[in-house]
């Protein structure tokens, strides 16, 4: 019983880490795309803003594909 559960989150693991980190990608993609004022700042204080935050969007979301 334990090696196959053992092979089933081996196999799904990665699937599921995946479908995480994209939905946390797309939740903050909101944030860039809208011009939200704390991640205004957070851009210009790295002096990224305004093309980094929409760069840095855009590449967010082709990663999420």
């Amino acid at each position: 019983m334990c090696v196959i559960i053992r092979s089933t989150m081996k196999k799904h693991l990665p699937l599921i880490l995946r479908i995480v980190v994209a939905i946390i990608l797309i939740q903050t993609l909101r944030f860039k795309f809208t011009a939200h004022p704390d991640s205004v700042y957070i851009f210009t204080k790295t002096g990224l803003e305004p093309n980094g935050r929409i760069i840095i969007g855009v590449l967010e979301l082709i990663a999420v594909f």
